[in-house]
């Protein structure tokens, strides 16, 4: 894990540990259909940062919660993976990693019911204190939810709320302001941690592509979400490719990483990072974005096997204009 003495007891509430307060929380808002029980640990303070508009309070994550229910007699989540860091005195910071599916039966704000069954990842950051979760960033792609039901994405694409997340030490000042000092971010960076943002600022920042062939093994899975999934060291290209053709000026810059080891020669990475460039639309107009950017990322060694990462296109596409 990131650090030496890291715990995850969660000594004085009624959980194994960290991993299982993430699990059974989660699966009792959303598996037993009771988002009644947001407010029990989501505070009033508590806020949901995501590029398609914040969530602030209990109240709102409670609506929002419900809405999304309403929609879905069946929605049903598995959690994959939980990556964390932290201990009880100074919080903990987590990475859950979980793919949702459901039938589009209901009537909500996503409009008439379709009878069209979807599937939607994402991946959430978040920082606890207690049992409470104080703050979240929320990373999935809405574009490819959207498109799942039949919607065309424009109307949605043009009413998007922007994120007024902070970033760099205006972030992690904010958090501090909450009660929680565990770091965004390790002081000492090693092992599978300096793997995946040397591989991070060589391919985005440097425009190395070559760092693909010596970082990917071959025939690792790369995927976006549940719309896109590359293999090896090509499969990495084109997606950093991808974006370098769109924000010729792009940088990456690491807002949140930390690691579990599982073995020696294995691990999990969770990173959080924000992309800012300019991009050149179809009407010639230059248009500046900034987007955050979600991975977990397996690593054996020195070689990433296994990678997922979510981020939001109907975010990208209102700022690309």
């Amino acid at each position: 894990m990131t650090e030496q003495h890291a715990t995850q007891t969660m000594a004085g509430y009624p959980f194994l540990d960290i991993v299982d307060f993430v699990e059974r929380t989660t699966y009792a808002i959303w598996n037993d259909r009771n988002p009644g029980l947001v407010p029990t640990w989501y505070p009033k303070h508590s806020i949901i940062w995501t590029d398609s508009g914040d969530l602030l309070g209990e109240e709102v994550v409670t609506a929002d919660t419900a809405e999304r229910r309403k929609g879905f007699s069946d929605y049903y989540g598995v959690i994959d993976d939980v990556i964390w860091t932290g201990d009880d005195e100074r919080g903990y910071r987590t990475s859950m990693r979980w793919v949702a599916h459901g039938t589009h039966d209901g009537a909500s704000r996503l409009g008439e019911p379709t009878g069209r069954r979807v599937a939607n990842s994402s991946i959430s950051h978040c920082v606890v204190l207690g049992d409470q979760y104080v703050e979240e960033w929320a990373g999935g792609n809405p574009k490819t939810f959207r498109e799942q039901l039949g919607h065309p994405v424009d109307e949605f694409v043009r009413t998007n709320r922007p994120t007024a997340a902070p970033t760099g030490e205006a972030s992690r000042e904010r958090t501090r302001s909450l009660g929680a000092t565990v770091p965004a971010i390790p002081e000492v960076v090693d092992g599978a941690g300096l793997v995946v943002t040397d591989l991070l600022d060589r391919l985005y920042n440097r425009r190395d592509l070559t760092a693909a062939d010596r970082g990917y093994a071959p025939g690792a899975p790369y995927s976006f979400g549940t719309s896109r999934i590359g293999f090896g060291p090509a499969g990495v290209r084109a997606e950093v490719e991808r974006w370098h053709r769109l924000l010729p000026d792009l940088h990456l810059e690491v807002e949140e990483l930390y690691w579990n080891n599982d073995t020696p020669d294995r691990a999990r990475v969770a990173v959080r990072y924000q992309i800012t460039g300019t991009a050149t639309n179809d009407t010639g107009e230059q248009r500046p974005v900034s987007l955050m950017g979600f991975h977990h990322v397996h690593v054996r060694g020195t070689l990433v096997v296994a990678e997922w990462a979510e981020y939001n296109e109907i975010a990208l596409l209102s700022q690309v204009g």
